[in-house]
């Protein structure tokens, strides 16, 4: 999408609240009072770059911290809630 023209904070809110307000999840896209806290925290900014947001630091689930590994294929990340 930035390829496309958008900045990295529309691809950003496009991908995430935008998305969630099509699909009429009102509990997800964005982190805010009342709404269910799945989020990730990044080891670099993405609004300097947006590959950073493949830099993935830590992710939380429902609010909680969890433990997140790469599969071998390196294309998906798998979760379980650190106990």
């Amino acid at each position: 999408m930035v390829a496309a023209g958008f900045t990295p904070m529309e691809m950003i809110v496009a991908a995430t609240r935008d998305s969630a307000q099509i699909l009429k999840l009102d509990q997800l896209g964005m982190v805010a009072t009342g709404k269910s806290a799945d989020f990730i925290v990044l080891e670099a900014n993405p609004l300097d770059n947006i590959a950073n947001v493949r830099k993935i630091n830590r992710v939380y689930l429902r609010g909680q911290k969890s433990i997140a590994r790469m599969r071998a294929s390196g294309s998906q990340w798998t979760a379980k809630a650190q106990l």
